[in-house]
């Protein structure tokens, strides 16, 4: 039994409409496919862009950690070095505050014997008139 031409030409009819399906869902998925790499190529240029982020904010981490670093030695200069003079500067300063403490009791006394000889004077040049 050979097939005819016909036969051949009715099978390759019937294998085209089986397969346009196919070939229909193929297209559809190579649509998606491109929809896919032109996602993926959106993503990588994202991820280009958060990769120089990244290094910009690294950048500026170690940059930060610096001035840190800095700033941390900068407070132990202060606390080693200048703690202990202001501390000193802080003990004259209360000790001459004392000192002048004493310094006006001792005025005010003065004054008031000051006054008290100027009573007595006072008295003295009423009685010798």
């Amino acid at each position: 039994m050979a097939l005819t031409q016909g036969d051949l030409q009715a099978i390759g009819a019937l294998m085209d409409e089986k397969i346009a399906p196919i070939n229909g869902r193929l297209d559809k998925v190579g649509g998606r496919l491109d929809k896919v790499d032109s996602r993926l190529d959106k993503l990588a240029d994202s991820q280009e862009i958060i990769r120089a982020s990244q290094k910009h904010m690294s950048e500026r981490l170690d940059k930060l950690e610096d001035s840190q670093e800095v700033i941390k030695r900068s407070i132990l200069y202060i606390e080693n070095e200048q703690f202990p003079r202001i501390a000193a500067a802080l003990e004259g300063v209360i000790g001459n505050t004392e000192k002048i403490a004493g310094h006006d009791w001792r005025i005010s006394a003065l004054e008031d014997k000051a006054d008290n000889h100027s009573s007595r004077i006072s008295i003295l040049e009423q009685y010798a008139v």
